[in-house]
């Protein structure tokens, strides 16, 4: 199942706090917080441009494979 976006965001800005700052989330500073949450949805933003791309060449591989068994015919 999907991970919802919303869900997804404070989950990375909660990794991105440890990783950091050995600190959770909640812990840090407001000014901090939100620069995390900017890097979660950037984060985010290329995760999803990834996964279309994927899906986008698979499709493009689809159907030059067509294309090409077509051809043999």
């Amino acid at each position: 199942m999907a991970t919802d976006y919303k869900e997804w965001i404070a989950e990375r800005a909660e990794e991105l706090a440890q990783e950091r700052y050995n600190k959770s989330y909640d812990s840090i500073p407001d000014d901090i917080k939100e620069e995390l949450f900017a890097r979660a949805e950037a984060d985010y933003s290329n995760r999803e441009a990834a996964r279309i791309d994927a899906a986008y060449d698979a499709y493009l591989e689809r159907q030059i494979y067509e294309a090409d068994s077509g051809d043999n015919h």
